[in-house]
């Protein structure tokens, strides 16, 4: 198998678990693993996420908003602009601190660097 197919496997696996999950820890965690794949298809689905108002937690929506970040894609960014007037205070927040950490040079923006 190619590394393409199993990468689409991958996220096809997380986001279906995502879809079925009754846990927003777990889907809440699912946000944050998903966040670790640089792909257009995770980038569109974490803008689902963070769209859905009316049945998704504001702790996942906020992840959704801090997970686009993640990658510094210019997608992201797009995405992320939408949400800078939430009527949610933790999404208009994390929205704000995302688009801030897109914009910061790769080795600030990581926590782990030293």
């Amino acid at each position: 198998m190619s590394d393409r197919y199993m990468v689409m496997m991958v996220i096809q696996t997380l986001t279906q678990s995502f879809q079925t999950a009754s846990s927003v820890f777990l889907r809440y965690q699912l946000v944050l693993v998903l966040a670790q794949i640089n792909h257009k298809m995770i980038y569109m689905f974490l803008g689902m996420q963070l769209r859905n108002t009316y049945s998704e937690d504001e702790i996942v929506r906020a992840a959704a908003a801090e997970a686009l970040a993640i990658g510094g894609d210019e997608r992201a960014l797009e995405i992320l602009k939408d949400f800078m007037d939430d009527e949610n205070e933790v999404v208009r927040e994390c929205a704000r601190l995302a688009i801030e950490r897109t914009k910061m040079p790769k080795a600030a923006s990581d926590c782990s660097a030293t």
